[in-house]
C-alpha cells in the first residue's frame, strides 16, 4: 500500500526494516545511509539519488528516519524509494504524491474530506430534473429528447473543468454521468412508446 505524501512538501519517512543480508532477520542498526544511498523514481522515471542531502538516521530495529525535501516530492503521482546498502537486504517503499489541496482536504487538522461542488451539483440537478419529469402523471408534460439533451449539454465539460488536475475523482463523476444517461435513455423509450 502506497503512503500518501503532499506535493512539494518536506517530510520525514520511516524506511526499512534493514536486515542482515546473510541471515535475513537480524536488524541492521549501524548503517550509514547517505544521500547517495537512497534513490527515488517519480512516475516510473529513472532512479536518482534523493535531493535532500541529509543522512538517514537509525530509529530502532533496523528502521531509519529519512528526510525528503520539497524537490523530492514535487511531482504528483507514484514515487518509489529504494535503498540497497552493503551488508543489508534491499529496501523498497511506494508513495503516492497528491496535490496540496487534495492532501489538505483529507489529512489537515479538522479535514472534512474532499468535496466536489459545482460539477457534482450540476449533474445532480440534471438527474433530479429527469427523474421528476419521468414521474409526471401527464405524458403530454414529459420533456422531449431535445429538452433533456439541452439540460445535460456541457455537463461533461463542467465536470472536467471543476476537477482539472484532481486525478482519480473523475471516475466517481463518470459513474454519476452514466446514471444520468441511463435515466434519459429510459425517458427516450417512454416517449417512443407514447
Amino acid at each position: 500500500m502506497a503512503i500518501i505524501l503532499r506535493q512539494s512538501t518536506a517530510v520525514d519517512v520511516l524506511i526499512g526494516p534493514f536486515v542482515d543480508e546473510d541471515d535475513g532477520k537480524t536488524a541492521e542498526t549501524g548503517l550509514t545511509l547517505s544521500q547517495a544511498d537512497i534513490n527515488l523514481s517519480q512516475n516510473g522515471q529513472t532512479l536518482a539519488q534523493k535531493n535532500d542531502d541529509t543522512t538517514a538516521t537509525n530509529d530502532a530495529n533496523g528502521y531509519y528516519k529519512c528526510k525528503l525535501n520539497a524537490t523530492d516530492t514535487n511531482t504528483v503521482g507514484a514515487m518509489t524509494l529504494i535503498c540497497h546498502k552493503a551488508g543489508a537486504l534491499p529496501v523498497r517503499h511506494e508513495f503516492q504524491v497528491v496535490e496540496e489541496a487534495v492532501y489538505d482536504a483529507l489529512f489537515a487538522a479538522s479535514a472534512s474530506g474532499y468535496a466536489v461542488t459545482g460539477a457534482e451539483m450540476t449533474l445532480t440537478a440534471a438527474y433530479d430534473a429527469a427523474k421528476t419529469a419521468a414521474t409526471q402523471e401527464s405524458v403530454d408534460d414529459l420533456p422531449t429528447k431535445g429538452d433533456l439533451a439541452t439540460a445535460l449539454a456541457g455537463a461533461d465539460d463542467v465536470v472536467l473543468a471543476a476537477l482539472s488536475g484532481v486525478g482519480g475523482k473523475i471516475d466517481v463523476l463518470d459513474g454519476i454521468a452514466d446514471a444520468v444517461k441511463a435515466t434519459t435513455d429510459k425517458l427516450d423509450s417512454m416517449i417512443e412508446e407514447v
